[in-house]
């Protein structure tokens, strides 16, 4: 059996330290290749490891969400799925109906603690137009 990581993103990662409240939350972890693309990821022993997704909705929690993740370098993994990225992709609706969302993708490696917190997703302010 591998050995696995939570990968742990919260509310306030993607919506930053303001906003959010109220908000309904999908978030998703999955397995892609460099460029993006979704894939399976195989196990020596034949077992098949699936994406998965969790939700938050008004007043309900959580306020985190923790996903169960393979480090792309286990030696659980087979040979030919080594070196896969996790891919965290989330839309956040605002209580008045504005939607905003988002993906990052990261290499989880076995050298990493038992939980991987991703930090601040949320994009800064947007850098003006070049204008000269």
């Amino acid at each position: 059996m591998p050995s696995t990581k939570t990968l742990r993103v919260t509310l306030s990662d993607i919506v930053g330290g303001t906003g959010g409240s109220g908000s309904t939350a999908v978030v998703r972890a999955r397995y892609v290749t460099a460029n993006g693309q979704g894939r399976d990821v195989h196990l020596a022993d034949g077992t098949i490891v699936v994406p998965v997704r969790r939700e938050v909705t008004p007043g309900t929690g959580p306020e985190r969400f923790d996903f169960t993740v393979i480090p792309s370098d286990d030696p659980d993994v087979r040979e030919a799925d080594r070196g896969f990225l996790t891919e965290i992709s989330w839309t956040i609706t605002a209580p008045e109906g504005g939607k905003s969302h988002g993906v990052r993708r990261v290499l989880i490696t076995a050298d990493m603690g038992a939980t991987v917190h991703l930090g601040l997703l949320a994009q800064p302010e947007p850098v003006p137009p070049y204008t000269g």
